[in-house]
């Protein structure tokens, strides 16, 4: 799909729109995937891995005047 092409984005939509439902267990499985990359739980963790790395981190080095 194109970036930005409504069209495209329509047809796609349009296709999902006649799949099946999923059973119980694809839609587990698909809510988890999501929920690893997606989810607040995993937008905190990540923002507290950022956190902590840049309290261990080392001071920049500053230029010395000439």
């Amino acid at each position: 799909m194109t970036r930005g092409s409504v069209e495209e984005l329509a047809a796609a939509m349009k296709i999902w729109a006649t799949r099946p439902a999923l059973d119980f267990p694809a839609r587990r499985e698909l809510h988890n995937r999501v929920a690893a990359v997606f989810s607040l739980e995993r937008a905190a963790e990540n923002l507290t891995a950022l956190y902590r790395a840049l309290l261990v981190a080392p001071p920049p080095v500053r230029a010395q005047p000439a």
